[in-house]
């Protein structure tokens, strides 16, 4: 269609529209629009790439406009919560579609920082979270932080020592702050980083929920606190290093309740976490933890173990399994935790979940129950045990790359590895922890790593 009337003058509706262009942003090819943020933008702004917003109160409103298929895209620099923002909370309520998903991410390779830096906090008010998602939407290269005051604040801790007053664990629940609740359905959160939130890094009771390639970090309660169904947590890095003992409830991963069902967990490097790396708890159902590299769970905690199991709001669920899994380091507490309650009616919540398929190798010699009746404990590899292994299971050097090492390649199988064509059952993943398609040999291999 000609842009030029007879006469040469220009279509009006044409015109009008390219005056509207620059007001609400850039259309890409799939009639979507880009819009900008900014450290050094303006809320005044309409959002574009050269005149971006610059607050979270800005784009807490623009969630007006927003439409299913938008990217908001954050220049570097940080963007900042604190005492003189509007919100402590941010509501990105603007749902996308499962073919249009809102998108919020990095520019280029800028490092955008939403950083909470609220000092005056309302006990009253429970959990503080930085934001809340919608449904259908993506999170892209960002990283969430709480500053050191703040978290300190939140704590009432001693920042020097790290310890923390009896005063402050009394109200440590009602004060502590954590990134995002992923409350919304099929949230994507992407190449991100959590880093230094004063309670949980961010809890997930949203379905079809992925996570994937971020790393967690200086969290002081759990990095992930699993509540819905359907997720997939994948290639994330989990570092426990300033968790802060509270108890034995201070953990990696934390699956939880009756809501928490058919979740995947796989790929993940887990490590120092103060109490659990992973805990199953209450009658959460159908959970699959595989092809994860847990190093030095239970570094700080007697109650801390590699894989914990207890009764929460019932009896535990069925169709629970961790499997293929290599655990290495320091283990306070043992491999194993059961804790039978009440709520558990008679039945040891350990026996309703598989374990199968896992290298368990603590670096110092740990005396635990390994629950010589439970025919669902099979085919594991025990070393460096003072105890002996359960009926079905090996007590044997599982001849890893280094046991005593503190990054994932340190949990590959070296050349003659018992584990080596060991594996057993026809439930195994298809490719290992490093992506390398499952099995090599005869059959596939014990732990998380294909030789």
């Amino acid at each position: 269609m000609s842009l030029i009337k007879k006469g040469g003058k220009m279509k009006t509706s044409f015109l009008f529209t390219m005056l509207l262009f620059p007001i609400f942003g850039y259309k890409n090819l799939a009639n979507a629009t880009d819009y900008y943020m900014s450290p050094s933008g303006n809320d005044a702004n309409p959002g574009t790439l050269s005149k971006p917003w610059k607050t979270l109160d800005r784009l807490k409103t623009a969630q007006a406009i927003l439409q299913p298929g938008d990217t908001v895209y954050f220049r570097g620099g940080n963007y900042l919560i604190n005492d003189a923002s509007k919100k402590g909370t941010y509501a990105l309520s603007k749902a996308g579609t499962s073919s249009k998903r809102i998108t919020y991410k990095k520019y280029s390779n800028e490092v955008p920082v939403i950083l909470y830096d609220r000092r005056t906090i309302d006990q009253s008010k429970g959990h503080l979270v930085a934001m809340y998602p919608g449904n259908y939407t993506t999170f892209d290269g960002l990283t969430f932080r709480q500053t050191e005051a703040s978290r300190c604040l939140a704590l009432e801790k001693d920042c020097v020592s790290r310890g923390l007053t009896s005063s402050a664990k009394a109200r440590y629940y009602a004060k502590a702050v954590r990134a995002m609740v992923v409350s919304g359905s099929d949230v994507i959160i992407r190449n991100c980083v959590v880093d230094n939130f004063s309670s949980v890094g961010m809890s997930f009771p949203g379905a079809n929920v992925i996570v994937e390639y971020s790393t967690f970090k200086n969290i002081s309660n759990h990095s992930w606190y699993l509540q819905g169904a359907n997720g997939i947590y994948r290639n994330n890095t989990i570092d426990g290093s300033r968790q802060i003992p509270k108890g034995g409830s201070i953990f990696g991963i934390q699956i939880q309740y009756q809501t928490t069902r058919s979740n995947k967990i796989y790929g993940n490097l887990i490590k120092n976490t103060a109490a659990s790396a992973v805990v199953f708890s209450g009658k959460t159902s159908y959970n699959e933890v595989f092809n994860n590299v847990l190093i030095n769970p239970g570094m700080k905690l007697d109650a801390g173990k590699a894989v914990s199991v207890w009764c929460e709001d019932g009896p535990m669920g069925a169709g629970n399994k961790f499997y293929n899994n290599t655990v290495i380091g320091k283990s306070l507490g043992g491999i194993f935790g059961d804790v039978l309650t009440d709520k558990c009616l008679g039945v040891r919540p350990i026996s309703k979940v598989e374990i199968r398929n896992n290298i368990f190798y603590p670096s110092t010699p740990v005396k635990t129950d390994l629950f010589q009746n439970y025919s669902n404990v099979a085919n594991n590899i025990f070393y460096n045990i003072s105890v002996s292994a359960p009926t079905g299971n090996r007590l044997v050097n599982p001849s890893l790359v280094n046991p005593l090492g503190l990054t994932a390649a340190s949990a590959m199988l070296k050349a003659g590895s018992p584990a080596y064509d060991a594996g057993r059952g026809t439930v195994f993943p298809k490719t290992d922890y490093s992506g390398r398609a499952r099995p090599r040999g005869r059959t596939f291999d014990i732990g998380a790593f294909e030789y």
